[in-house]
């Protein structure tokens, strides 16, 4: 008798569609559109292979050929690329650039943005003023009070207060 924890005997079944599935999946993979940039995507062609477009547009295929390696440190250093004689540079080299600029002036932007400021829920609101104005700056009285419904420790209630006191000051102002 088997044990337990082996469970029942496990049988193959047999999936009679998965040659099928195979089949359909191999079509898909022919007919998926390359996931790109803009610029790289208008200009690929079907008919070349990935390395002919990427030369084709300026690009490099593998970094390692497109940098020069000679036994001096101060090219190794500076990492001067090869001028191709191959493709000429085209429009797409400059698209890419004009959108990694478009992408660092965007993300300076975000960072130049003020964080949201934290608001209370109206309730909340209320039961710091009543507790402000019934025990002052004391937060272990404010935690033992009936207020405190939602049993807050001293330390949350200063956090509260500190932001209902935020928000006082900020419409004052």
């Amino acid at each position: 008798m088997r044990s337990v924890k082996h469970g029942r005997k496990k049988s193959v079944r047999y999936r009679y569609n998965i040659s099928s599935a195979k089949r359909q999946n191999k079509k898909l993979k022919k007919l998926r559109k390359f996931k790109g940039c803009q610029p790289i995507e208008n200009a690929w062609q079907k008919q070349m292979t990935t390395r002919q477009n990427l030369a084709s547009m300026g690009l490099a295929y593998d970094p390692n050929e497109a940098i020069e390696i000679d036994g001096d440190e101060k090219r190794l250093k500076t990492g001067r690329l090869k001028k191709s004689t191959k493709c000429s540079t085209t429009n797409v080299l400059l698209e890419l650039e004009q959108i990694a600029i478009d992408e660092t002036t965007e993300s300076d932007k975000q960072k130049k943005r003020q964080r949201q400021k934290a608001t209370l829920h109206p309730n909340d609101t209320d039961v710091c003023k009543k507790l402000l104005s019934k025990h002052g700056e004391n937060y272990e009285a404010m935690a033992r009070d009936s207020l405190n419904i939602w049993q807050d420790t001293p330390r949350q209630l200063e956090r509260k207060i500190g932001i209902y006191k935020k928000n006082l000051n900020d419409e004052n102002i």
